[in-house]
Formats: structure tokens, C-alpha cells, sequence
């Protein structure tokens, strides 16, 4: 039996079928959840809240006087049960879009928010201020009360029932989208001010403000891990040869002038840097760029100590499965130009736990619904600030920056617009 209403059975029933998809990711879930969105819908009144409604038959407390009872006289009152009903929406449109990535969520989440706002008490006493009263007239644009609810005049308010959902409901988007665990990668290290993949460029990058270190392995003649992008060593020192066809003395002796050819750097070994991020932590972006490397890269990584805070990323499926086979507790990360359902199922199907869209191809939608199922997000092809602004706005978990220092100014920057 209904206890207030439908409109209350509709409220209440967003945000376990939004959590029930979440946890199944079953479209059956997702089409239970659009169709109450869709009836709940029918009932907005223009102010902003639902209407209380009944379909077929009375809600069992309907006109009782002896005890609570529904707010319900007839269909369409303008009338928002803030105690049993509209409380629970905030919540519950937030972890809807949280799950599903749908733009209609937020919106409803904004609009829900709007009204909770626009019907919460103003008083000069403090023990009222900022609360809820039992009900809301939509059409007067005052608190409403029953003759027939028993124990709630019209400015009672709940602190439980009320007020509690509806400001979690209020602080959920902030909560769910925690930024202070967000990783601003160094790309290659602060490779805008410095030789890309050097330890002058890493050792800069965490001083320019980033958390991360992203950088690129590969390796020697004699099988030693390097840091470099290129297969061959042209585009940045000049010489045409491949990095496999030096061994790693050898490679030290190559130089890689700075722009201004003040300074030179030499190609690192894995080992620099992993033993400079012990000393200075940071987390680790490492990409395979060869074949073959994934049994050498994970011991290197766990003689290390920095597993945990280490993910292992390639554009190729078939290193990051030899990863997982060789240590399914790793964590790794795919490279890709799309997010489409076809990679989300062979990422699931892999045990990933990372994706690393273009930036080009993020939105605030496809973030969401990458959250969604379960994978964080790291953005790469950052080629300037207006992408970097839009790649964190979107929602990214993370993102690899040439220019780190400024990506932490605006991330600074907006954390203090909050």
C-alpha cells in the first residue's frame, strides 16, 4: 500500500534503481530508472517541486486524523511534501547522474536544487534558519500544513527526514566529484621549460606544482629501461639512430641540448627517476612504447616500492593484457582516441582500471558514464590551456600537461571559486 502518495513512491524510488544500475550496468535498470524520471516529471509544478499525486485509489494515510497523514486532497494540488517525498530527489538526481552520465540528470539535480533554496526558512533565529518546514505551497510561496496531520503544523520541520537528505542531497555532486585527489601529470616533465623525458624536466615538473610524472619507457641495446619518447634519437639530439641500437654507456654519452643550448641532458634510465620519486612523492604515468617490456617494467616497479601509486599505460591492448597476466593487481591504463563500447568492454574484460580519452573527445556526459563503470579518467593531447581548462571542467581524474604550473594555477584557481 502507498503510505503518502505516488509522488511520494516515485521520489524515493531515483536513487535505488540509479545505484541499481550503477552496481549491474543492465539497460533493464537504466529503462526503470528513465520511466519513474519520466512519470515524476508530469508532476513538476512550475515553481520548481512535484506535485502530490495518486493514481487508482487513495494513499493509505490519506485524510487521517490520527497521526500523520498524506498532504494529498486532490491530484495536482500545488503542493511539495518536503518530509516524504521531494526530499529525496537532490540525492537521488545526483546519483543518477553520477551513474549515467546523462546531461537530463544534472539538470534535474540544478532545478531540484533551485527550489530547495528558493523554500528554505529565513529567520533571525538561528535554531530556524536555514531549515525546511513539513510542506511547501508552490501557488502562495509558503509553508503548507494539514488540517488533518496530526503532530506537524504548518512550520514544523524535521531535522532527519528533511533537512539531513536534502543537504546531502546538496553536497553530493561536491562529494562524488572529489578534485583533491586529481593528478596534474608532468608530460614527459615540465616538458614546455625543459628536454622532454629528462630528469631536468621531471625535477621541474614536481616543482611546478604537478603530483604526477608521466614519461615514456623503452629500452637498451643490453636490455636497460630508458626514458624516451621516439624510437630514434633525431628529432631531439640530431643523431639518426634508434635507442635499441645503443647500449646504455653508450647512450649516456649522447646529449640532449636545451632550446637555448645553455645546458644539455642525457636519456635516463627508469631507475633515476624511480629513485628520485621515492625521495620526492609523486605519482607515475609509465608507457610502454615497445614490445616485450611489461616482465622487466613490473619488476622494476616492485623492487621500487611504488606500485601503489604507479599506473602502467600503452595505445596497445596487447601490452597492457601481458601486464595483467604477469600481475593482474597492477594497475593499468589504455591510450585511446575514442571511449566507445567496444573499449569499455574489452578494458572490463582485461581488468583495467584506467582510460585515457583525447581531450579532444571529453565531456562532463562521457566522464560521467566512464566513472559510471568504474574506470578512473586521465586525459592526454593537452595542447593548450583552453583544452586544459575544458579537460578539467569536464570532470577528468587526471591529465598529462607540458606546462604543469598552470594547469595548478587554475586548479587553484577554482577550488577557491568554490
Amino acid at each position: 500500500r502507498r503510505e503518502q502518495s505516488e509522488t511520494e513512491e516515485m521520489c524515493r524510488l531515483i536513487l535505488p534503481l540509479a545505484a541499481l544500475y550503477g552496481a549491474t550496468r543492465e539497460e533493464r535498470h537504466l529503462t526503470m530508472l528513465c520511466r519513474v524520471t519520466d512519470d515524476l516529471e508530469a508532476h513538476r509544478h512550475p515553481f520548481g517541486g512535484y506535485c502530490e499525486w495518486d493514481t487508482g485509489y487513495k494513499a493509505a494515510c490519506s485524510r487521517e486524523s490520527r497521526g500523520e497523514c498524506s498532504l494529498l486532497t486532490e491530484n495536482g494540488d500545488p503542493v511539495a511534501d518536503l518530509l516524504y517525498s521531494v526530499n529525496w530527489l537532490p540525492v537521488g538526481f545526483a546519483y543518477a547522474y553520477h551513474v549515467t552520465g546523462d546531461g537530463r540528470y544534472r539538470d534535474l539535480w540544478r532545478g531540484i536544487a533551485e527550489f530547495m533554496i528558493r523554500t528554505q526558512a529565513i529567520s533571525e533565529n538561528p535554531v530556524v534558519d536555514g531549515l525546511w518546514c513539513r510542506a511547501f505551497d508552490m501557488e502562495l510561496g509558503e509553508v503548507y500544513g494539514c488540517p488533518h496531520d496530526i503532530g506537524w503544523a504548518a512550520h514544523c520541520s524535521e531535522s532527519g527526514w528533511t533537512d539531513a537528505e536534502i543537504l546531502m542531497g546538496l553536497m553530493l555532486p561536491d562529494l562524488l566529484e572529489n578534485r583533491d585527489t586529481f593528478i596534474n601529470y608532468a608530460h614527459r616533465g615540465a616538458s614546455a621549460y625543459a628536454p622532454e623525458n629528462t630528469m631536468r624536466a621531471f625535477r621541474l615538473g614536481v616543482a611546478l606544482g604537478a603530483n604526477g610524472i608521466e614519461t615514456d619507457v623503452r629500452r637498451t641495446k643490453d636490455g636497460v629501461l630508458v626514458l624516451f619518447h621516439d624510437e630514434s634519437l633525431l628529432r631531439l639530439t640530431g643523431a639518426d639512430r634508434k635507442i635499441a641500437e645503443f647500449t646504455c654507456a653508450e647512450l649516456s654519452e649522447i646529449r640532449i641540448p636545451s632550446p637555448d643550448g645553455a645546458v644539455s641532458d642525457t636519456v635516463p634510465k627508469l631507475t633515476e627517476l624511480l629513485d628520485f620519486v621515492k625521495e620526492h612523492p609523486v605519482f607515475l604515468a609509465l608507457e610502454l612504447k615497445e614490445d616485450g617490456l611489461e616482465a622487466d617494467l613490473l619488476n622494476a616497479i616492485g623492487a621500487s616500492g611504488l606500485k601503489e601509486t604507479c599506473v602502467v599505460t600503452s595505445f596497445q591492448w596487447e601490452h597492457l593484457r601481458n601486464i595483467k597476466t604477469i600481475d593482474p593487481t597492477q594497475k593499468v591504463g589504455l591510450l585511446t582516441d575514442t571511449a566507445d563500447g567496444g573499449v569499455i568492454r574489452a578494458l572490463k574484460a582485461i581488468g583495467a582500471e584506467q582510460i585515457c580519452p583525447k581531450a579532444s573527445i571529453l565531456s562532463p556526459e562521457l566522464v560521467r558514464s566512464l566513472h559510471g563503470e568504474g574506470f578512473s579518467v586521465r586525459a592526454w593531447g593537452v595542447r593548450d590551456e583552453t583544452m586544459m581548462k575544458a579537460a578539467y571542467d569536464d570532470g577528468a581524474d587526471g591529465m598529462t600537461v607540458n606546462f604543469p604550473d598552470k594547469l595548478e594555477t587554475y586548479r587553484q584557481g577554482r577550488r577557491n571559486d568554490k
